[in-house]
């Protein structure tokens, strides 16, 4: 999240971390180091949390998302990146992922209501 402009971004408290990961002012993010693909109900959770944080939902994944995962975070405005750290590399899976590598989180629009 630094790394695309999201100053101030912390780690959440491993325990009791409400869903969140990373947050920082305006986002909150969950990431999945798993060996499968992240379903849709983790990425309706972070949407759930960050609609409650008046706060715009990031989603960073190892291996993927499923094809309702990657649909409802097109309809809903979630940014899904994969990253890989072997090769140091993020890419993006989402329309707002796309958007914020291209031009940084702070394009993303206003934090949901």
């Amino acid at each position: 999240m630094l790394y695309l402009g999201a100053g101030g971004s912390k780690v959440s408290s491993a325990t009791r971390d409400g869903g969140m990961d990373v947050v920082s002012a305006q986002f909150v993010a969950e990431v999945k180091h798993h060996s499968s693909p992240v379903p849709p109900s983790l990425v309706r959770q972070i949407f759930g949390v960050a609609a409650a944080e008046k706060k715009r939902a990031l989603f960073f994944s190892l291996s993927g998302y499923s094809t309702a995962a990657v649909e409802f975070a097109t309809q809903t405005g979630i940014a899904l990146f994969v990253y890989d750290f072997s090769r140091g590399t993020l890419n993006a899976k989402s329309p707002a992922a796309t958007q914020a590598l291209k031009n940084g989180l702070g394009s993303l629009a206003n934090p949901q209501s």
